[in-house]
């Protein structure tokens, strides 16, 4: 099965879940001033152009964050990440195929707002923060920091008193600078479209 039929059943999936979700039952309850440390995974597929020639297949991240919420509707979530790939460069001219490492860690602090039905807590928001990134073989590398802005949009479904399951949907904007050193020679972006599946426990 090819890569973008893989990335369109997972994002699939994710979307059923959330709206799942929406109809779902378990365990209601107040969320007022609640705060939440979170674990989650999934798909991420960047938009930058040419990724898929060096690269077989789109990152599995893994991000971990903390939620606080100030009202009944409004919160703030401190997230990291962590997404890496190896590739292969494309032989060309003069040169031989190399393993190429790609490796990003975004920081982000995004505004929260949620609806609260019953069990499930529908939300959206949009973030601004860091990242570092390295895209690097044996004859260069490109590493760096930029900064990244992102949208999102999820559900939340209570389980327990303290167990929270979650699906989300998010696009971010990575902007990196290109230079003799990169992969492309050119500016690209970083940023795509990412699904995430995880877990929330509430701590308060």
């Amino acid at each position: 099965m090819k890569n973008g039929q893989l990335n369109k059943i997972y994002i699939s999936l994710t979307l059923i879940v959330f709206f799942c979700f929406a109809s779902g039952t378990g365990l209601a309850q107040d969320l007022t001033d609640a705060t939440f440390f979170q674990f989650g995974s999934g798909l991420y597929m960047p938009a930058t152009d040419g990724w898929d020639e060096v690269y077989d297949s789109d990152i599995i991240p893994i991000t971990l964050g903390y939620t606080k919420f100030y009202t009944d509707v409004l919160g703030l979530e401190l997230a990291v990440g962590y997404y890496a790939q190896t590739g292969e460069t494309v032989e060309g001219e003069g040169f031989e195929p190399e393993s190429v490492d790609f490796l990003m860690v975004p920081l982000t602090i995004t505004g929260i707002a949620r609806l609260t039905l019953g069990v499930t807590t529908p939300y959206a928001g949009f973030g601004l923060g860091g990242a570092y990134f390295s895209e690097a073989a044996s004859g260069w590398d490109n590493t760096g920091y930029t900064y990244l802005a992102l949208a999102k949009g999820g559900a939340n479904l209570s389980l327990t008193e303290k167990w929270l399951v979650f699906a989300e949907i998010h696009y971010s904007y990575i902007p990196v600078e290109g230079d003799e050193k990169s992969l492309s020679g050119e500016d690209v972006d970083f940023g795509g479209l990412g699904a995430i599946l995880g877990v929330r426990y509430r701590t308060r």
